[in-house]
């Protein structure tokens, strides 16, 4: 099947979070296909708490390689008509169409049967990966001195660099009262605003403050905020969810004092629960990012670098793992009409394909 068609087709699944019926449904028409082209490699399926991922190998149980390929096949949602991709002015659009089945239409397409390789393909990638590649990496002991994994902002530029994040849940604890009598009790939602606006303020006097997609510094951003059951009563809980995007200079043990630091100040409030994501950072001069740009600079594409404000899979990897991000021209990543160039796509094809055979010999 031509790449193009390849891609098409597996957009119209539509693999979003718990849509568990799809996951099987796109599973085994991969399955099917990668034997329809290859008999001889070996398809290993794992599964941590539901969540499918599937292993391509040249030799069975075989655990250790020069390059893995990396993808995910889970979207976030979508209208149903983002389900039925179609073509419009030299782009293909739909869910997935950037992030990132046109990229695992083209690894599918491109593996080669090489000792050295392999090709994994997660599900939960867009919650987290917490049982995708971290569990493959962790407990199946899947590991590789190059990773290509085709994410990121689709703009010809290699990512050096992602931002690790904290998302935390803060509880407030106050004291119920009538609406009317709001003296009598302790509002749980003006103890979560107060909090908020405290953190935002210190965070950014202790932090460079990212004003743009690639600067490398930080961020913090209220995502929600929950509290009350009527107008006219005081509410005695209120909670809210903040999103911190910090670099490597920071790392997670200065995220933990500094949010200790302002609980502190705060007796009121609890931290409730929290999730965490490690940075990414790759070194600009690795054998293996150079041997991608010397093949597009052969084909004379328009490439650079770049710093990633968003996280991906890169941060389970370990740290002595090159992990080599790349996308081509493409937009919309998330929204309405998600897009990628054709023939962006095609050269990204061609790329990839010449970047594979750089590990066959």
């Amino acid at each position: 099947m031509k790449t193009l068609e390849l891609a098409k087709k597996l957009i119209e699944f539509k693999t979003i979070n718990n849509n568990n019926r799809e996951f099987k449904n796109i599973y085994k028409f991969i399955k099917t296909y990668i034997h329809k082209i290859n008999k001889n490699l070996y398809i290993e399926a794992f599964e941590s708490n539901k969540y499918e991922s599937v292993l391509i190998t040249p030799i069975k149980d075989k655990r250790k390689f020069e390059l893995l390929l990396a993808g995910h096949i889970d979207v976030v949602p979508a209208p149903d008509k983002l389900f039925k991709p179609k073509i419009k002015a030299g782009k293909l659009i739909g869910r997935g169409a950037a992030d990132m089945k046109s990229a695992v239409a083209i690894m599918l397409n491109s593996f080669k049967n090489n000792d050295n390789q392999s090709l994994l393909l997660t599900s939960d990638e867009e919650i987290g990966g917490a049982n995708g590649v971290k569990y493959i990496i962790e407990k199946q002991n899947l590991s590789s001195k190059c990773v290509f994994l085709p994410d990121g902002k689709p703009n010809w530029k290699i990512v050096l660099e992602e931002k690790g994040f904290y998302h935390c849940k803060f509880e407030a604890f106050g004291k119920s009262s009538h609406g009317a009598r709001p003296w009598l009790g302790k509002n749980a939602a003006d103890l979560c605003i107060n909090f908020y606006q405290d953190l935002k303020s210190i965070f950014n006097k202790s932090y460079p403050i990212s004003e743009c997609e690639d600067d490398g510094n930080n961020s913090i951003s209220l995502g929600k905020i929950d509290g009350g059951e009527a107008t006219n009563q005081v509410p005695k809980n209120a909670e809210i969810l903040v999103d911190f995007r910090f670099n490597s200079k920071v790392g997670k043990e200065g995220m933990e004092k500094f949010i200790q630091k302002v609980l502190d100040k705060h007796p009121s409030i609890k931290l409730k629960t929290s999730s965490f994501g490690e940075t990414m950072k790759v070194n600009k001069t690795s054998k293996y990012i150079k041997r991608l740009e010397n093949i597009l600079k052969e084909e004379k594409i328009d490439y650079g670098f770049q710093k990633e404000a968003g996280a991906s899979d890169a941060r389970h990897f370990p740290k002595d793992t090159d992990v080599v991000m790349l996308l081509p021209t493409g937009g919309n990543t998330h929204e309405d009409n998600e897009w990628i160039d054709i023939k962006e796509f095609d050269k990204f094809e061609k790329v990839v394909n010449q970047y594979i055979k750089t590990f066959c010999a």
